[in-house]
């Protein structure tokens, strides 16, 4: 079974994975094409989620004004959750773009670092399933992130300082 969840590691979600031998896998992503993308979830699927309280009128506004909407009012969730698997050393962590890159490969690391016994071709026939499902996934693009403006890149690499000793180039902060 599987189950997508926007939730943080913490010792109460540790209690949790060993008690139900959950198996995470975090999947991460370039932090500005995030903001990129959640600008585009507002417009055309919703703009109710657990990160933020998002104004109904956010879909009118302006590409720039948006951005620094989320780089201000989401951000700060993103780098809870991203800080707090950090500390999880019991877990498989999936980049988004090695999952759009070839999302059979990454299905079958999953497999075999979780020990999940399954044919090459089960994997193979799960993952074409998959990609005819309605997943809610925008654009699916890496990259748009580095056109939002200047002063939300930079709103969102200052708050890398609270962390120090975390590495964020993973999720495209150097």
């Amino acid at each position: 079974m599987v189950a997508q969840h926007h939730v943080r590691y913490s010792e109460v979600t540790e209690k949790y994975m060993k008690e139900f031998n959950l198996k995470p896998v975090v999947l991460i992503r370039n932090i500005y094409d995030v903001v990129a993308s959640l600008i585009d979830h507002h417009k055309s699927e919703s703009i109710v989620y657990p990160m933020a309280f998002v104004p109904k009128d956010i879909v009118k506004w302006d590409v720039n004004r948006a951005a620094k909407f989320v780089a201000s009012m989401v951000m700060p969730w993103y780098f809870n959750f991203f800080v707090s698997w950090h500390n999880c050393s019991d877990k498989v962590q999936v980049s988004y773009e090695e999952l759009i890159k070839d999302p059979l490969k990454v299905v079958q690391i999953i497999c075999k670092e979780w020990h999940i016994k399954v044919s090459e071709k089960d994997v193979a026939n799960a993952v074409d399933r998959a990609g005819t499902m309605h997943t809610r996934k925008n654009v699916g693009i890496a990259g748009r992130g580095n056109k939002l403006p200047e002063e939300c890149r930079n709103h969102i690499k200052e708050l890398t300082a609270y962390y120090s000793g975390i590495d964020f180039s993973e999720i495209g902060i150097s």
